[in-house]
């Protein structure tokens, strides 16, 4: 009877133990299905068919009650929320994100334009904004699996056809960029190719043919706008790309939830240590031990 009764307390206590410890935390499930939230408006500029802008996820407003170009903008995998309840949980999902991120514990910091052409591990860095925080045509790469937080002084700018390279991130990391700015706070260049959750308190501007592949456009208090589609074709690219965000988690992150806001968020990630499985399975066999000398 002791030996059952070990075991009942073992998986009623140590199981459900395992099962919160894997879990890793997001940006909160009011804000999880939105790709792009705006506080003012949302506008796009863009035509139909090929060059339509697409956003996968859903796209939201609130307290603004301005939605512009959708159709002939497309929403893949969600639905049009212009001021409603979910919008508005949203928002308050938002402020919670960016106080979470904010109260970070910083890892390094960079001046002003300093981040062209580096090459990143996870970590919480402090940037000062510049008038291009990322030149034309250069790349930041990005590796390892982890957190990454960049937390800009105001502004967030990108140049013409800049590239954030994520293609060397583990299953799970996840990305944010935070831009204090009141006004426009983060603009993304032509043919920009960016990643990763931007979280401001001001405007969101893509230029023709800026996308945000494997991330979302979130702004508190401000409009997200978008051009239309890119007037360069790109290196690879069988034709001229269409503003975008979402849908472009690829390789490991793509089933992952990871840079889509859906898998390691503001919180720690709480996932086991190996370690841990060995001390509670040592655990479990002395008590085995114990209970049979008992018998």
């Amino acid at each position: 009877m002791r030996l059952r009764t070990f075991f009942v307390l073992a998986l009623t206590f140590v199981l459900p133990l395992l099962a919160v410890s894997a879990h890793a935390d997001s940006l909160g499930p009011a804000l999880d299905p939105f790709a792009v939230l705006g506080g003012s408006a949302v506008t796009n500029a863009s035509g139909g068919g090929s060059a339509a802008t697409i956003i996968t996820g859903s796209l939201g407003v609130s307290p603004g009650t301005s939605i512009t170009g959708f159709p002939p903008g497309t929403v893949v995998g969600g639905t049009i929320q212009n001021n409603t309840g979910p919008a508005a949980a949203a928002q308050l999902g938002l402020t919670a994100a960016i106080g979470t991120l904010n109260g970070l514990g910083t890892t390094g910091s960079f001046a002003a334009g300093a981040l062209s052409g580096k090459t990143l591990g996870p970590g919480v860095y402090n940037v000062a904004s510049a008038a291009f925080d990322l030149l034309d045509n250069s790349t930041l790469t990005l590796t390892g699996t982890g957190q990454f937080v960049f937390r800009m002084s105001s502004t967030l700018t990108l140049g013409s056809g800049v590239t954030v390279d994520t293609s060397g991130l583990g299953a799970g990391s996840s990305l944010y960029w935070l831009a204090p700015g009141t006004t426009t706070a983060v603009t993304l260049g032509p043919n920009a190719d960016f990643q990763g959750n931007i979280l401001t308190n001001g405007s969101i501007i893509f230029d023709p043919g800026a996308t945000v592949g494997c991330g979302r456009a979130l702004s508190q208090n401000k409009l997200v706008s978008f051009a239309g589609v890119g007037t360069t074709k790109e290196a690879g690219e069988a034709a001229v790309e269409p503003n975008q965000v979402g849908g472009g988690c690829l390789g490991l992150l793509a089933n992952s939830g990871g840079l889509n806001g859906g898998g390691p968020g503001p919180g720690p990630v709480s996932t086991p240590e190996p370690g841990t499985f060995a001390l509670l399975s040592s655990g479990l066999a002395i008590g085995l031990l114990k209970l049979r000398k008992l018998r």
